[in-house]
């Protein structure tokens, strides 16, 4: 059995949509030397894959949790500076202080959604204990955490969604099928090139594009490193460029990276392009 992109279908089907034409697009489409065809998921790839998806729905009620009280607070006064961790240990202490202008029904009430914070936090950490037995389990996990800015959750994401690339003939095009590559608009003999395609998985880019935006923290502050040369290519660029785009060409890398230790089935090493 192999599983055919919906998007690659799509353009060949013509005229109304029906049982029959999506069949005769879809012989069309196999016989055509250019199709790429999805990599069927095992059972251990669908079950990190499941794992993912609830942890991002419990961040993001965690994170609506957390500007419900921010906002809350505001309306009396109370003003948090950025990050989840200054409600975590300061909340606390503004609720047992009686200085503050919150009434008693507010205070209980913010006391409850402090429960509900905890109660999320729980449930991302006990999400994340499973990802790393998973990880510990799996073989290219455990080769993909050595890699600068690839941590748990992008390795098993990757894993999850990729298995072992070899569908990629090299980096570049795996690249691509994350959307880190540039938009071609070219006529004429002019080559025109524009910011990345931002195909394929969002969550996965987004992952990669964070660890890149580490590394330019980290590489940024460390004064030596064993990756010294891509250190001093990152802050060239950074200084060219910017931060933002020095970290979407950082990922690009990473990704590179990502399948040569996939699809070759080899170890990190500095050498790696």
């Amino acid at each position: 059995m192999r599983l055919i992109p919906p998007r690659q279908v799509k353009p060949f089907v013509i005229n109304n949509k029906t049982d029959a034409v999506d069949a005769q697009t879809i012989c069309e489409v196999v016989r055509r030397p250019t199709t790429r065809f999805v990599q069927v998921k095992s059972v251990e790839q669908q079950n990190i894959s499941a794992l993912h998806r609830v942890r991002e729905r419990y961040v993001g009620n965690r994170t609506a949790l957390v500007n419900q009280i921010r906002g809350l607070l505001q309306e009396e006064g109370v003003v948090f500076p950025q990050g989840i961790t200054h409600i975590r240990n300061d909340l606390s202490t503004i609720l047992s202080d009686e200085s503050t202008n919150l009434s008693g029904t507010l205070r209980i009430l913010i006391g409850n959604l402090l429960g509900e914070l905890r109660m999320w936090d729980e449930k991302i950490k006990e999400i994340e204990e499973n990802l790393k037995l998973m990880a510990k389990a799996d073989p290219n996990c455990t080769r993909l955490l050595k890699i600068p800015g690839v941590g748990l959750l992008t390795a098993t994401a990757v894993v999850a969604h990729f298995g072992d690339a070899k569908q990629f003939k090299n980096g570049r095009q795996f690249a691509a099928c994350l959307g880190l590559t540039p938009r071609e608009y070219s006529s004429g003999g002019k080559q025109k090139l524009l910011g990345i395609s931002k195909r394929g998985n969002t969550y996965i880019r987004k992952l990669l594009i964070q660890g890149a935006r580490m590394l330019c923290i980290w590489w940024g502050r460390t004064i030596a490193t064993p990756d010294q040369w891509r250190k001093l290519w990152l802050q060239q660029v950074i200084h060219r460029r910017g931060k933002f785009v020095a970290a979407v060409g950082q990922a690009n890398k990473t990704a590179r990276i990502i399948w040569n230790v996939l699809a070759k089935g080899v170890e990190y090493s500095m050498a790696l392009p």
